[in-house]
């Protein structure tokens, strides 16, 4: 996909409505462009590649299945429609994404089905390295899965900065890290050069404990954006009634998921960064009538479970996009296994807040 594919839109007044009302920092978001990938999209593995690698999704259930499409993927209780094994490699797990100078983006994949121990028979995009090979541990201060989700490079290149998704553990308060009460991840810088970690670090605060990261990106020297969601999928049009789960419905509603501008400079290290602004992936516009998935009460949302990928395209745009988690996420339909989706949106007043 290239960012010449999606056309610029003119400027559109909108009338005000009670679904598109603003919070204070909030900045308003038109969708510019929609490319949708189907969830059942895989490709062959390389010709050269082990006999093991031809198939893929083989050691979900802790027991290895060879026989193909005969585990239904389940998103919670709810099954998705698409089975496991797979033949070939499943397109899916888009976790970071890279706008590039020629307008082509790198997009890349995680671990597979969802962790190294179900995943040996998936291949990655691009190669994994160890942060520190050899080392041992003495400690564990990271809930599982909440390592770094975003490593964002500064725009000279000279440092790196990895933020975690979740907060550490405190041991002396017996405590996730927090700010006045919030649960706050770190920001931890790396010198390139040097390749080590220089020891400074800055803290994202999460608007909501429980919350998590979906991806960060410098788009300038000291400002980034970075993606805040909750664990909800859905939409309330498919909600379960109140206090009930079922087979067939949404038991837990998408309702926190934004992109945040943030501040970190040599004023705020060791400190909080600077939230200046975000934007609701909740209520996105779409006049132009530029979305291939269909609308809530006239609006465009995005209520999907795990949204990573971000990026700033130009001055006035910025591209997102999700990990479908293939076969185990069903965010639209509850039982239909989520399509990868990027939305090019038109955010023009939020990049330039300062």
């Amino acid at each position: 996909m290239r960012a010449t594919f999606l056309s610029t839109v003119a400027t559109i007044i909108l009338a005000a409505s009670p679904a598109l009302a603003q919070s204070e920092g909030e900045f308003p978001a038109k969708l510019a462009g929609h490319v949708v990938m189907p969830a059942a999209t895989f490709i062959d593995a390389p010709a050269d590649a082990p006999a093991d690698l031809k198939t893929s999704g083989k050691y979900t259930t802790g027991k290895r299945v060879d026989a193909l499409g005969t585990v239904m993927g389940k998103s919670y209780e709810r099954a998705t429609g698409v089975s496991l094994p797979f033949k070939g490699q499943p397109l899916q797990g888009h976790s970071g994404i890279k706008t590039m100078p020629d307008g082509s983006f790198w997009v890349i994949t995680d671990n597979g089905m969802g962790a190294r121990a179900n995943s040996p028979d998936s291949m990655l995009y691009l190669n994994r390295t160890p942060g520190a090979p050899g080392a041992t541990y003495t400690n564990v201060n990271l809930r599982r899965s909440k390592g770094y989700e975003g490593f964002a490079s500064s725009k000279d290149g000279k440092f790196l900065y990895g933020l975690l998704e979740g907060p550490l553990w405190d041991a002396e308060k017996k405590d996730w890290e927090k700010v006045d009460g919030k649960e706050a991840s770190r920001i931890l810088e790396f010198d390139v050069a040097a390749e080590k970690f220089t020891g400074r670090y800055w803290q994202y605060v999460f608007e909501q404990n429980g919350n998590a990261i979906g991806d960060f990106n410098m788009i300038d020297q000291a400002s980034g954006l970075i993606i805040e969601r909750d664990n909800g999928e859905g939409t309330a049009d498919k909600a379960c009634p109140q206090g009930q789960r079922g087979e067939n419905c949404f038991p837990d509603l998408a309702k926190f998921k934004r992109i945040y501008k943030i501040e970190l400079t040599e004023a705020n290290v060791g400190k909080p960064v600077r939230k200046i602004g975000y934007i609701d992936l909740m209520k996105i516009r779409d006049p132009d009538k530029k979305a291939r998935k269909p609308l809530n009460d006239g609006v465009y949302t995005f209520p999907l479970f795990t949204i990573e990928n971000v990026d700033r395209v130009d001055d006035t745009h910025i591209i997102v996009g999700n990990d479908n988690n293939l076969p185990f996420s069903s965010s639209r339909d509850p039982n239909k296994a989520d399509d990868d989706e990027f939305m090019l949106l038109e955010v023009a007043d939020f990049l330039k807040a300062k």
